[in-house]
């Protein structure tokens, strides 16, 4: 959601550009009959499950794939580098945490819009060093995926249903810490959420008497680490 908004903040379209969008949206069949040139830079972001035909271009009736109708604009890719197993990306584990080093800089120094916290990119490095992970995924706890079948899964990446949505109730949240993906639309908020559920947590427990719980959670140093990650997002955050 955040990064949907770049293509807001990006430079208007010059003409030439403008054609060129308009032009690949011709061509995939989605130009509205009584448009003329599209002066709206377009946003993409695959999920990691689709195909390299439905990322390039091509199938059995050829047609621009989500990388090319995104020329002019925004794409959010992060997602399908860390968790894609296709052949089209492929990426040695070294050469995935130099990247996410080099999008860190990226961030810190060049004022190229970044949507993912600095802590959350640090945070699939660890992963992909086999490290310690300080955040725990709050997928199933305060983020879920609904499949057509009205089945409630903690993401998209789960293999078992929680349950299905007519049979939820609090009883079937999860809560475990879960570090096993690195899939940024689940992991980056819960970074920036952490302190907000650890000030819940702390809330809880001294309404309980769990006065040595309650100061845990309220002097947790990941609570700053977290604070830092809204504030270092906070222009995305208020567009949204």
């Amino acid at each position: 959601m955040l990064a949907k908004r770049i293509p807001t903040i990006l430079p208007p379209m010059s003409l030439d550009e403008a054609i060129e969008t308009t032009r690949i949206r011709s061509v995939a069949g989605v130009l509205e009959d009584s448009r003329g040139l599209v002066g709206t830079r377009p946003f993409r972001s695959p999920h990691h499950t689709i195909s390299d035909a439905g990322l390039i271009g091509g199938g059995a009736a050829p047609s621009p794939g989500r990388f090319h109708s995104a020329t002019t604009g925004s794409r959010s890719l992060t997602s399908y580098l860390s968790f894609s197993d296709s052949n089209l990306v492929s990426y040695k584990t070294e050469e995935l945490i130099d990247v996410f080093e080099k999008i860190k800089q990226m961030k810190a120094r060049s004022g190229f819009p970044v949507v993912n916290p600095a802590e959350s990119l640090s945070e699939m490095q660890r992963h992909l060093r086999k490290e310690p992970e300080k955040f725990g995924c709050l997928g199933g706890h305060k983020y879920f995926y609904l499949d057509w079948n009205l089945n409630l899964y903690r993401c998209h990446a789960w293999e078992t249903p929680m349950c299905n949505i007519y049979e939820f109730d609090e009883s079937k949240l999860i809560r475990d810490g879960c570090t096993r993906c690195m899939i940024d639309c689940y992991r980056d908020p819960s970074v920036m959420q952490f302190v907000a559920i650890s000030a819940s947590d702390a809330y809880n427990n001294l309404k309980k008497g769990r006065l040595i719980a309650a100061a845990k959670n309220i002097f947790d140093r990941r609570n700053l680490t977290s604070i830092k990650a809204v504030w270092d997002d906070r222009k995305w955050i208020g567009e949204v």
